[in-house]
């Protein structure tokens, strides 16, 4: 799905990826709004990718965790600035002593309001978990990002990276108002399997900086399929951050991905639309065969004010993408309270048939089924406290959802440990706009 001011760089694709044979060809990225092949490394080989990052817009230094589960093979770390901040040099402190590490500035200078920069930091960050401490820019400082490369044993994965600086604004003149879509090409295999893409994004000024919500997509296309993600960027990782790892099934015989994020209000929450920067996308496709796992979601919605429609307000706002662990992303939001809920780890426990004979099937119950049902449970962040317990489900009541004598979908998420999560935190109920989609595990037709 494209909109039609993401066409306005339409063009500009073919300066991103050139199809013949199936080879990408590689552009740098440069600071003209598109993301490119890295420029300046060799990106490493490995199993698969883990990412996350914080917000240092509200204040420095700030922390990245991040559990790496294999060897590091190659640990990139992304900051970005105010434009003309001259930051080319970031301090990272991962237990043993505060280091300052010179960056390599990978987009920014032609237009944009930021600056991008990128550094390897691999000697600094180690199997399992990891706490650098990041800071000592300038006070207009967005955030940073770290994403690493591993290797677990299993067999090798397909892995490519794009980097650079992106904006994206509805408001904005061209090329401004929209990002390119990145194509991601890899080998086709005889049977689906999941993959990860982790992107970074900075200056969201959404609830997290007491400026109200702001609406925003990410569309993934991939076997002539859409998913349309809403509303997933919102300062999740402090203000003005938010890194965003999702998992995407690949169907069999595909050999391509396309990511693009847009500035738009598709579920008609209200708000301006935000505006952002998006400076890096790295995808991770395993090889051909691989273990059937549980059902996933993707989707989201919104949940009207109790007896105040006519005012056009939303109570709560959801979306995300709930795979395998460690991978996924999931957004919720009180807009009458502002409090703001985000996960860090989220996994799907069980999967069940409401009502039909079949399923999980694929959405819009072409399997037969009437409504599915997926379980979840994960750790989140409240109101950017870490550590939150929270458990929730989904029901997929097929396609499109409240119409062709469908039902309503369904969402309930609830935290369960009020001490560790420093409040309680609940949302619950049928879902009037916006759609989830419960998909089969892999591997099964």
């Amino acid at each position: 799905m494209m909109s039609c001011k993401s066409l306005k760089k339409t063009l500009a694709i073919a300066s991103v990826t050139l199809l013949t044979g199936l080879v990408s060809a590689p552009v740098f990225a440069d600071g003209t709004e598109v993301l490119g092949a890295p420029l300046g490394i060799t990106v490493s080989g490995g199993t698969g990718t883990v990412a996350a990052g914080v917000g240092l817009r509200a204040s420095q230094p700030g922390v990245i965790n991040l559990n790496v589960p294999g060897t590091v093979n190659q640990a990139l770390l992304y900051w970005h600035v105010a434009k003309n901040a001259t930051d080319t040099v970031i301090s990272v402190d991962n237990g043993g002593g505060a280091v300052d590490v010179p960056g390599m500035l990978i987009g920014g200078p032609s237009g944009s309001d930021h600056e991008a920069y990128r550094a390897d930091i691999t000697g600094m960050v180690v199997s399992g978990a990891n706490s650098l401490t990041v800071g000592g820019l300038d006070p207009i400082a967005f955030g940073a990002g770290l994403l690493v490369i591993y290797d677990d044993g299993s067999d090798p994965a397909e892995i490519e990276i794009r980097d650079g600086i992106d904006q994206a604004y509805i408001n904005d003149p061209a090329p401004l108002d929209a990002t390119v879509p990145q194509t991601f090409i890899f080998s086709p295999a005889d049977a689906p399997r999941l993959a990860t893409l982790d992107m970074f994004f900075s200056s969201v000024s959404g609830t997290g900086s007491g400026l109200g919500f702001r609406p925003n997509a990410i569309n993934i296309t991939v076997g002539g399929v859409t998913d349309v993600l809403d509303n997933l960027l919102d300062s999740n990782d402090g203000e003005e951050w938010d890194t965003i790892g999702l998992t995407v099934e690949i169907p069999a015989g595909a050999t391509m991905l396309t990511v693009e994020a847009e500035s738009v209000d598709n579920l008609g929450i209200g708000g301006t639309p935000a505006s952002f920067a998006w400076s890096a996308a790295g995808l991770s496709v395993p090889p051909g065969t691989q273990d059937e796992g549980l059902c996933w979601i993707t989707g989201g919605g919104f949940i009207d004010l109790i007896d105040n429609d006519s005012a056009g307000q939303k109570t709560f706002s959801f979306g995300g993408n709930v795979g395998a662990p460690p991978h996924g992303s999931w957004q919720v939001t009180d807009h009458v309270t502002g409090d703001k809920f985000h996960s860090q780890e989220v996994h799907i426990t069980s999967c069940e048939v409401l009502v039909g004979t079949t399923g999980p099937g694929q959405p819009g119950g072409k399997n037969g089924f009437d409504k599915n049902k997926a379980n979840f449970a994960g750790i989140g962040a409240l109101n950017g406290v870490g550590g939150c317990p929270f458990v929730g489900y989904v029901i997929d009541a097929g396609e499109p959802q409240g119409k062709k004598s469908n039902s309503n979908d369904e969402f309930h998420l609830e935290t369960t440990d009020t001490i560790a999560c420093g409040g309680d935190f609940s949302v619950h109920g049928e879902m009037p706009g916006g759609n989830f989609q419960i998909h089969p595990p892999v591997g099964k037709n």
